[in-house]
């Protein structure tokens, strides 16, 4: 992480997209456009898992070591993780806990880049509230599919639960997001 040397890498390309992308486009105008400060870049040791606590410290672009309680999660408003693992339910529990809003995305590649973050998300709300209501309390679904011309179909055995939706949005105080698609790397921002 230190000075970015992980851009030489062709190996972490998650986290090149995240640079590029994200943490260039923060530095150059997103974050004065919304009115927040800060944009900082850390990089945590790989959970091995979806949703596995995270670590409590990170490296900065500097190469120190700093807790993300402090450097982060206390001060900050806003969190972007993006990893190799989806991180959600941790930084869910964190936005709960110090207040920010956050969302994540593992395996941000090209594909998810030009496809899933080009969707109106508004839209997508809408859609998944609608399917939301129709899966809650069902006692099972099924999904027919095809591939490489065979036919199938998913049943999903749901036990009657009240479903719940993943849609990207925060609109209201502290929470966590799943966006389209989290070693992982952070971007933070304040107000």
């Amino acid at each position: 992480m230190k000075e970015f040397a992980f851009l030489a890498n062709s190996k972490f390309s998650i986290q090149r997209h995240a640079y590029e992308v994200f943490f260039q486009g923060f530095k150059n105008g997103l974050l004065a456009g919304l009115n927040l400060k800060g944009g900082e870049m850390f990089a945590y040791e790989i959970t091995g898992g979806s949703n596995l606590d995270l670590p409590e410290t990170a490296v900065d672009a500097a190469g120190q070591v700093v807790s993300l309680h402090d450097a982060g999660y206390k001060t900050d408003d806003l969190f972007l993780c993006i990893s190799t693992y989806s991180a959600t339910a941790p930084l869910t529990a964190f936005a709960k806990e110090f207040g920010f809003r956050g969302a994540t995305m593992h395996g941000m590649n090209e594909i998810i880049l030009s496809t899933g973050l080009a969707v109106d998300y508004n839209e997508v709300s809408v859609l998944l509230e609608k399917l939301r209501q129709g899966m809650t309390r069902a006692d099972w679904v099924e999904i027919d599919y095809e591939v490489l011309g065979r036919k199938a179909t998913l049943r999903l055995e749901l036990a009657g639960q009240e479903a719940q939706k993943s849609h990207g949005l925060c609109r209201g105080g502290p929470e966590a997001a799943n966006l389209s698609s989290s070693t992982g790397l952070l971007c933070s921002s304040r107000s």
